[in-house]
């Protein structure tokens, strides 16, 4: 999936998928909340409606400090969001088209930004990471619900995600591979 999309959807959906946040905590990122000397992200989300929006801080892994520097580099300078709808020159709402559609020209299983968070959790969760741990990365208020939210991960999602995974691992090899022969 990552493979079929322009460059700058490529950033955001990695920074989405491998951060495990929020796709409204994605779509609301402005550059102050990211600090790429620290390899840090600040993440913000109301965890009631009408209530404060809270913050948690979310380490980089490489693939988001590089689709951060990439989305940097293209960024919309009368913006301070990291991801501008260029239609608006505002930050995006949901984005749930563009999902949607590019699934459907890929002829894949229709997932949805939730998934990716699911995707990452259970990662984390196969990888050793403690249910507190993944829980501070999710952005969740009790270990309860992180508990249940990993026991729910259906078999379909695994097998969609598991698309995802392996485009990256293909563009990853890919692109190591193009290095070698430009040497």
């Amino acid at each position: 999936m990552l493979l079929s999309v322009n460059a700058l959807d490529r950033a955001y959906l990695t920074v989405i998928w491998l951060t495990g946040a929020r796709v409204r905590e994605i779509n609301r990122l402005t550059w102050k909340d990211v600090d790429l000397d620290k390899r840090l992200i600040r993440l913000w989300t109301r965890k009631k409606k009408n209530g404060n929006r809270t913050c948690r801080q979310v380490p980089m892994v490489s693939e988001v400090e590089r689709a951060l520097k990439y989305a940097w580099e293209q960024r919309d300078k009368n913006s301070p969001y990291v991801f501008t709808n260029p239609k608006t020159g505002r930050n995006y709402d949901y984005r749930d088209k563009f999902i949607g559609t590019t699934c459907k020209r890929l002829g894949i299983p229709k997932i949805n930004y939730h998934d990716f968070r699911h995707h990452t959790a259970s990662t984390l969760a196969q990888k050793g990471a403690s249910l507190t741990d993944i829980q501070k990365i999710l952005g969740r208020e009790r270990a309860t619900t992180t508990d249940h939210y990993l026991q729910s991960l259906g078999d379909s999602v695994r097998r969609a995600m598991g698309l995802l995974e392996q485009d990256t691992t293909e563009s990853t090899t890919n692109g190591k591979e193009a290095s070698k022969h430009d040497s």
